[in-house]
């Protein structure tokens, strides 16, 4: 059945501010394919469902886009540990003198510091590195006060011993079954 407004195709004392409303709001359900069991019958109607359905589009619009968006962030963070496991499995290769073991040992080494985007060593000293030394300070005691502040030894330590203590601490990843 076809859609009709509540009033007379043919009534002629219907203003055309409300037939012209009616014609959009047809408009945007046929575009949106939204709204078809939907049938406003004043003005004031028209124009709220109008709204709420334009309103509705563009909330959808908006959480299609930001979790597409995300979904790429993430395929470029993949696509990046990729590229650097490819070229240093490249690496490998070329020096045919490294047993295949030490070979897999590297590369899962590589792909475990990789996965970890909080502790990508690369990141971290390139980061670092670009930073000036009063910044670089600061953020290296907004990451590691937390972690003397676990350990009991540092617990009563003074703000100027907790500097010193931070300031020299070296970041080390040791592999299962090595001796520190």
């Amino acid at each position: 059945s076809m859609w009709l407004p509540p009033w007379s195709v043919y009534a002629i004392d219907v203003p055309f501010s409300q037939q012209y409303s009616h014609a959009w709001f047809w408009s945007v359900v046929i575009t949106t394919g939204i709204g078809y069991d939907i049938q406003p019958e004043t003005a004031l109607e028209v124009a709220v469902t109008t709204a709420l359905v334009a309103v509705g589009i563009i909330m959808l619009g908006f959480i299609i886009g930001s979790a597409s968006s995300a979904i790429t962030s993430l395929d470029m963070v993949e696509s990046r540990k990729a590229e650097r496991l490819e070229e240093i499995n490249g690496y490998l290769r070329h020096h045919r003198h490294v047993p295949i073991k030490l070979k897999s040992k590297i590369i899962d080494y590589f792909d475990y510091i990789l996965s970890d985007v909080s502790h990508d060593p690369l990141l971290e000293s390139d980061l670092l590195g670009q930073l000036p030394d009063t910044l670089r300070v600061e953020l290296t005691l907004a990451m590691h006060k937390g972690l003397l502040e676990r350990v009991p030894l540092f617990k009563d330590c003074t703000a100027r011993q907790t500097f010193e203590v931070i300031t020299r601490l070296e970041s080390m990843l040791v592999l299962p079954g090595e001796y520190i």
